[in-house]
């Protein structure tokens, strides 16, 4: 009987998990503001800000969005903020936001069945959530050359 060593189960099922890792395409994207959080006392930078805290708004500017390198960098303009890719899941990246804000931030994309979806949150030193904004993630059309 020809069995393959375990090692190569262990290897082939890696390839699969990372071929379901979903970061959004290199580009440029618009996040239309849509939602801002009522930030509450015990919000933990650490753990995803519940939905619930999440209220519609209008009047916030959008937000434009350069990925790049194969999905691994972001950039948000106006500000220049700038990041790396910190985790992904099979539907989720994020980017921890390290360039152009004091105390930091996160952007995390989320493909949905309609879409990306956005959400840009600043860290503070003396609150540890400043604000947090969501909502679609559209693709721009690129510039004439």
């Amino acid at each position: 009987m020809n069995t393959l060593p375990w090692f190569t189960g262990i290897a082939l099922a890696c390839r699969l998990a990372a071929a379901d890792v979903v970061t959004p395409p290199d580009g440029s994207y618009q996040l239309r503001v849509t939602h801002q959080a009522r930030l509450q006392a015990d919000n933990d930078p650490l753990k995803p800000i519940p939905s619930a805290q999440y209220q519609p708004t209008n009047g916030i500017p959008d937000i434009s969005v350069r990925i790049s390198d194969g999905g691994k960098h972001a950039v948000l303009m106006p500000g220049k903020i700038s990041g790396a890719l910190r985790s992904t899941t099979n539907a989720i990246a994020t980017y921890q936001l390290t360039e152009g804000l004091f105390a930091g931030g996160s952007l995390t994309v989320e493909k949905t069945e309609s879409g990306w979806m956005g959400t840009f949150t600043r860290f503070g030193s003396g609150r540890p959530i400043l604000s947090s904004v969501r909502g679609p993630l559209s693709p721009q059309p690129s510039a004439p050359r």
